[in-house]
């Protein structure tokens, strides 16, 4: 839809939005996807966006060329700008941050993580094999 918007004020909930200019207030939104994203007090679950601007803010994922984050959480960020302050996110994939940022998967954490995992299951394996392996 060239040059279409939505917009909302007040309690709202919607599964699913599509439009170019989206602006959302107070609502709970499944899925979002929109040139311009604008969010105050939401709850997104999913949004893609070439611009997203949330405010005070919850997002499941955030998948967008710029993203500007006040005082916002999100699990998954990935975006080739983040700008915000204070930000806070599970995991952030971005080539250029600005701003305050707490995330809880670091590289360095991600890297221990997946070695702590890897070995733990390579000891399983090894054990379930040496129990419950083929008895000659």
């Amino acid at each position: 839809m060239a040059g279409s918007s939505f917009a909302n004020e007040g309690l709202y909930r919607a599964s699913a939005i599509a439009n170019d200019q989206i602006d959302v207030r107070s609502s709970l939104v499944a899925s979002v996807e929109a040139e311009t994203l604008d969010s105050v007090n939401n709850v997104i679950g999913f949004a893609q966006a070439q611009h997203a601007d949330i405010k005070r803010s919850f997002s499941g994922a955030l998948i967008a060329n710029r993203i500007v984050l006040e005082d916002s959480r999100a699990g998954l960020l990935v975006a080739r700008e983040v700008q915000g302050h204070p930000l806070h996110s599970v995991v952030l994939i971005a080539g250029r941050v600005n701003g305050s940022v707490t995330t809880t998967f670091d590289a360095l954490r991600a890297l221990w993580l997946g070695l702590g995992l890897g070995m733990a299951a390579g000891i399983l394996i090894l054990l379930g094999r040496l129990f419950f392996g083929k008895k000659e």
